[in-house]
């Protein structure tokens, strides 16, 4: 397995936590009638300032997903109950993701420690 911290771009977040982007219109209006592949936390996505990826290989896309706000704190875990991933849903796999974003490799101890966070609170 593979572990990785990405850091999202801390230009876009303010003060309070919240990413400055808003979704494009469409996307606003094609939500509404979508179902929300991430029930539980599709509220807290734009909150994420870095993301804990576990792989199976580098060919391999997420396996398990965790989100963490500007002060470390666990937000989301996916895939979890009914929420699917944010980043689980999709296609890239471990090279794109070294490739786009600022990257660095974590022990699995610590995605794990991560991982049962949420369940204590």
């Amino acid at each position: 397995m593979i572990y990785v911290k990405i850091t999202m771009d801390k230009d876009l977040i303010n003060s309070s936590g919240k990413v400055e982007k808003k979704k494009p219109f469409l996307i606003r209006i094609l939500s509404m009638f979508i179902p929300i592949a991430n029930p539980d936390y599709e509220d807290k996505i734009d909150l994420v300032s870095d993301w804990l990826l576990e792989f199976e290989t580098e060919s391999s896309t997420p396996n398990r997903e965790i989100g963490l706000s500007l002060q470390n704190k666990v937000l989301m875990k996916m895939p979890h109950k009914n929420n699917y991933g944010y980043w689980c849903d999709n296609n890239l796999i471990y090279k794109d993701f070294k490739k786009s974003f600022t990257t660095t490799v974590i022990n699995k101890t610590l995605f794990d420690d991560k991982w049962k966070e949420l369940d204590k609170n």
